[in-house]
């Protein structure tokens, strides 16, 4: 098969030369043929005793994945994410896969609150981020790419509860592998960051995988699991050696399993390299 166009190796150059085996710098500099590195962070800023477990997006609550390619949905909470004079999002810049389980991305001219449908149609939805827009220099309400037809959302944009300024892009500790690609990862990390209320809080968090192919009956397989306490605690990483192979068609992620407070504040995320097979 060929190389795929978002791994290409440039032509050779001086640089390629001055870090010949230090992958993380090359690979991000584009110097590497065939591999390109993956960074993923995800947060959760409202994990209650009462709704866990939740997985590491802003959205909240369990993620859903289509069961087929479709059309989303894309709108926000404000009519200032509009293009034109909004002073929030003028145009949203979204990355997934297609039917083929192959890379894909578009550029949505936000509407506000009206519905604008995505050119294209997607099995998943990993990443969205604010492109262009007004004063606010962020987004003003909370974008949602949400399946056609439905209110199941995909990925979404969020607000922050503490600053109420936009993030600017979606945090969602969740990736699905491409075909033909495997992905390396070299490591894992969570924080329990706040919580309301009693001192030595308590979360438990995830490391998720499952093989997407299976359809329904695609079953999470538990990779890594550590609990943390947020008074004297410490945020938690894992570096993986070896690195960890994930095939191709592989959903992962991070899920807060349960914890001790409601309203906890809870953020992770994961690294590595994806290799085109």
């Amino acid at each position: 098969m060929g190389q795929k166009s978002w791994l290409v190796k440039p032509a050779a150059s001086s640089a390629a030369a001055a870090c010949p085996d230090d992958l993380r710098l090359a690979v991000p500099r584009g110097l590497v043929g065939g591999i390109g590195g993956l960074n993923k962070s995800g947060r959760n800023p409202d994990v209650d005793t009462s709704t866990d477990p939740e997985d590491l997006w802003t959205e909240g609550g369990l993620w859903v994945a289509p069961t087929s390619a479709v059309v989303h949905d894309v709108e926000s909470t404000s009519g200032q994410d509009t293009d034109g004079s909004g002073t929030g999002a003028h145009t949203v810049w979204l990355q997934g896969l297609d039917a083929n389980w192959e890379m894909q991305e578009e550029t949505v001219t936000m509407n506000g609150g009206t519905i604008v449908n995505t050119v294209n149609s997607y099995l998943r939805i990993f990443q969205m981020k604010v492109v262009t827009g007004g004063s606010n220099n962020a987004n003003v309400g909370t974008i949602t790419a949400s399946q056609t037809g439905g209110s199941v959302v995909t990925a979404a944009i969020d607000v922050d509860p503490t600053s109420g300024e936009g993030d600017g892009q979606s945090l969602m500790a969740i990736y699905t592998v491409p075909a033909s690609t495997t992905l390396y990862l070299t490591g894992w990390y969570v924080s329990l960051n706040r919580q309301a209320g009693v001192g030595g809080a308590m979360a438990d968090f995830q490391l998720r995988t499952r093989d997407a192919t299976a359809g329904a009956s695609a079953q999470w397989q538990v990779k890594r699991s550590i609990g943390l306490v947020a008074e004297g605690g410490q945020p938690f990483t894992n570096t993986l050696s070896p690195y960890m192979a994930i095939g191709e068609k592989t959903d992962i992620l991070i899920r807060c399993t349960s914890v001790t407070d409601n309203n906890s504040d809870v953020s992770g995320g994961f690294d590595g390299y994806l290799v085109a097979d």
